[in-house]
């Protein structure tokens, strides 16, 4: 694939610093927009703001391909300037100089609502948008509905990877410790849901048990999503600059897994007990054949080699 000169907005970014790096590596040339975060070194930057119009003509310059990934969760303030306006400076300014190569937007899952509503089938691309209550979902929502009108109205080439809770070996294993783990407690994403008995033997030092997210109603374990940084990576080199992404949606995650399997594994190796989460959750699972059969994404992870790499490494609190 011959080089590209790709514009980038959100290179300071957990996922577009590692982008960013890949595109670098295979010798393409990146103009990153640089905000609040520092982009990798090897980047042309331009200091400013993806709300602000004439900062995005600036970044994207001549650049014959542009990646979206800018972004910000759950931020009131924030998340219509960045997420929403942002989105529309770049589609518009794409528009108004005639177009591009490819336009990349990063996606989530969470504009499917996952694990907020019943998912009987996996999930397609061609599922329904609707996100759960949040901002960032919904900001995930009026993303891709930007990018898909700008694709109907003005014929501009997109691609929307849409991808799952993107984790490293180690942030995958301290989401299932519950206790005094650096804070984990504290940030847990199902802390809040935790009764007052098991909040309370998670106040000592290091973790205090493995939790397993179940079905309130049913008492199931939940199944679910995620993907690994590195398979996400790879996701995004096989599609930039690929005419078989252009006007594509792909869904990125790893096979679902489930609470149960996962907790047990973890359980055996630390010895600790196992502690069942009700919550007003439901399973679900994406269908993947998209990307590996168009693009032949492989990936390299999947959950059960990700915990015994993170627990392979020892110290984990």
């Amino acid at each position: 694939m011959a080089a590209r000169k790709i514009s980038i907005f959100g290179a300071g970014g957990a996922i577009g610093r590692q982008v960013a790096a890949a595109l670098l590596a295979r010798g393409d040339t990146v103009t990153a927009l640089q905000h609040r975060r520092p982009a990798p070194q090897g980047c042309r930057i331009v200091e400013g703001s993806v709300s602000d119009f004439e900062t995005v003509n600036r970044a994207i310059g001549d650049s014959e391909i542009v990646l979206q990934l800018a972004t910000t969760k759950e931020d009131r303030a924030q998340f219509l300037d960045i997420a929403v306006r942002g989105t529309f400076n770049i589609l518009d300014a794409l528009r108004r100089r005639g177009g591009c190569e490819q336009f990349v937007l990063a996606g989530g899952d969470c504009a499917l609502g996952i694990w907020h509503y019943p998912q009987p089938e996996p999930l397609t691309e061609r599922s329904p948008l609707r996100a759960y209550p949040g901002y960032y979902a919904l900001s995930k929502v009026l993303e891709e509905t930007l990018v898909e009108q700008y694709r109907v109205q003005y014929g501009l080439p997109v691609t929307v990877l849409r991808m799952g809770w993107v984790h490293q070996p180690r942030s995958l294993l301290l989401h299932f410790l519950a206790g005094n783990v650096r804070g984990q407690l504290r940030k847990n994403i199902f802390a809040a849901a935790m009764p007052p008995a098991l909040k309370k033997r998670a106040e000592g030092d290091g973790p205090a048990f493995v939790f397993a997210a179940v079905n309130r109603e049913t008492g199931r374990s939940i199944r679910r999503t995620t993907v690994s940084f590195r398979d996400v990576v790879q996701a995004w080199t096989l599609a930039i600059g690929n005419p078989l992404a252009r006007n594509q949606v792909f869904n990125v995650v790893h096979p679902a897994w489930d609470y149960d399997e996962a907790a047990a594994l973890i359980s055996k190796r630390l010895d600790l007990p196992v502690e069942h989460l009700p919550l007003d959750a439901y399973s679900w699972e994406m269908d993947t054949s998209k990307i590996r059969n168009l693009l032949g994404w492989r990936p390299a992870d999947d959950i059960f080699g990700m915990l015994d790499q993170a627990l392979a490494d020892g110290e984990t609190w």
